[in-house]
């Protein structure tokens, strides 16, 4: 009976502590998430940036002539 007594007085206490811990770890995975992403669109806004710039020259250099 005593052991019964003492897991319904812990019971709350580790139910919070689990549901922290899984609040904590799901935070951590979606900030993880959200910064490869924003990571990954500034990448691609790079890349996009350079092949613009690369016409351009391309453009500067030889005129209208060749078009992309």
């Amino acid at each position: 009976m005593a052991a019964t007594n003492v897991i319904r007085k812990v019971l709350p206490y580790s139910t919070l502590a689990v549901a922290g811990a899984a609040a904590y770890s799901g935070w951590i995975m979606y900030s993880r998430y959200r910064d490869a992403r924003a990571a990954e669109e500034r990448i691609e806004k790079a890349k996009k940036d350079r092949a613009i710039e690369q016409r351009r020259w391309v453009n500067d250099v030889l005129g209208d002539e060749v078009r992309s």
